[in-house]
């Protein structure tokens, strides 16, 4: 059983996802490409985050997807497991820092529509203005 996280501290759960609990929502980011390589890791870290809302609240949850430049179909399942799972558990499931790449899979399969009000879209800035370099 994992163990849980007090308000501030982050927990690293299994290498692709992070958690982080806060006053106001359970926060997880997802590292890297959430395709069939990583859907396995990511599903779990979810879980673990999902278990950490309903035990510790609040519940929700806030999904950054900022560091996820591509998601494949298996991916998209983890996602809507997810959605169907925290709405089983009556814990919101928010979206945010959804690339424009990302989004426009969500949008074309549906799935956005699991995440109300709307999935986020955050700029992300180009490598040149995050560094100042070409």
């Amino acid at each position: 059983m994992p163990s849980f996280v007090s308000p501030g501290r982050t927990r690293r759960a299994p290498r692709h996802v992070s958690i982080n609990r806060t006053e106001q929502a359970v926060l997880v980011r997802v590292h890297d490409e959430l395709d069939m390589c990583s859907a396995a890791k990511v599903r779990v870290g979810l879980g673990q985050a999902l278990l950490l809302a309903l035990r510790e609240g609040p519940p929700c949850l806030e999904i950054d997807l900022g560091a996820v430049p591509f998601a494949d179909s298996t991916g998209l399942a983890v996602l809507a497991g997810l959605a169907s799972a925290a709405r089983s558990c009556r814990v919101q499931v928010r979206l945010t820092g959804v690339r424009p790449s990302v989004r426009r899979v969500l949008d074309l399969t549906g799935l956005a529509a699991l995440f109300p009000p709307a999935v986020a879209v955050t700029p992300v800035p180009s490598r040149r203005a995050a560094t100042g370099h070409p």
